[in-house]
């Protein structure tokens, strides 16, 4: 995957000024990563994902990129070597609110593993220690 270059252009998602960036994928196709600053830590839906344990699949280049630069995808979108757009990811809303701590909380629940399930690793996202 080759790295991400700036375009030069921008464009507001959302009410967030976000940047474009241009990379080409492993089979050729081309991602267009629109990134903003100032929305807090991406966190990917694949590997490394504490949620996810971090036992899915590596995550994309694009999703380390904007993680490392501490950017938000405002819009993804992928095209195949054909230029036919084949994956479209867009922000349509972004809204600011405080969430209660009681939305967070673990109480009334019990620590369990299921050694079926991938031997689970003693994992626990909720634990704290």
């Amino acid at each position: 995957m080759s790295p991400p270059e700036v375009t030069g252009r921008t464009e507001m998602i959302a009410g967030y000024k976000a940047t474009e960036y241009r990379m080409t994928g492993e089979k050729g196709e081309i991602i267009e990563l629109w990134l903003a600053k100032g929305l807090g830590p991406f966190m990917s839906y694949s590997g490394g994902n504490p949620m996810m344990g971090g036992r899915s699949a590596p995550p994309a280049g694009w999703e380390n990129f904007a993680r490392d630069g501490n950017a938000f995808p405002m819009r993804v979108v992928t095209h195949g070597k054909d230029g036919e757009e084949t994956m479209r990811m867009e922000v349509t809303s972004v809204e600011k609110t405080s969430l209660p701590d009681s939305l967070f909380s673990t109480d009334g629940y019990s620590e369990f593993s299921l050694p079926g399930f991938g031997g689970g690793g003693g994992f626990n996202p909720f634990k704290r220690d």
